[in-house]
């Protein structure tokens, strides 16, 4: 076929459950790519290489994570606690990095939390991800310390966004 065109079929939409272990899946490759040239080889993988929790599935359908797809594979999602006004994760499939999806999901988690009623929104941001919050206008409000629930720690930025 000459000249034929590839259409494929994008779309942002709700987490089911049958997309969380392809979702898990993106979050430990964006991990290993993005974050070994700010942190330790030993902290990356305990991160990465963390088993998926059971509280994953319940935070991700119960929080109306939204993902992003093409062709109905999932290539990024982003998902908020909602009573903290906090970003708990934004991930992108690491071959999709760096062509807006991210911007994309934060920006409807923003509308979301500023259609619940919030004036802002707070986040820890990885230290590899500071520029691209710094970016959607998050302001560093300290250096911090997040405590894994595996028992590591990882420095990290307390960052917020007034809406």
């Amino acid at each position: 076929m000459k000249n034929a065109k590839i259409v494929s079929s994008a779309a942002f939409r709700q987490v089911k459950k049958a997309d969380l272990t392809a979702l898990w899946h993106i979050r430990t490759e964006a991990i290993l790519s993005s974050c070994s040239a700010d942190y330790t080889e030993e902290d990356t993988n305990a991160w990465a290489y963390t088993t998926q929790p059971a509280s994953f599935e319940v935070q991700l359908l119960t929080a109306g994570a939204l993902m992003y797809s093409i062709d109905d594979k999932a290539i990024g999602f982003a998902f908020m606690d909602k009573g903290k006004n906090a970003v708990d994760g934004c991930f992108v499939d690491p071959r999709f990095q760096r062509h807006g999806i991210g911007r994309l999901l934060m920006i409807y988690l923003e509308r979301q939390a500023s259609a619940a009623g919030s004036i802002n929104l707070s986040l820890l941001s990885s230290l590899n991800a500071i520029p691209f919050y710094q970016a959607l206008d998050y302001k560093i409000m300290k250096m911090d310390t997040w405590h894994h629930p595996a028992g590591f720690s990882l420095a990290c930025a307390a960052m917020t966004k007034m809406l």
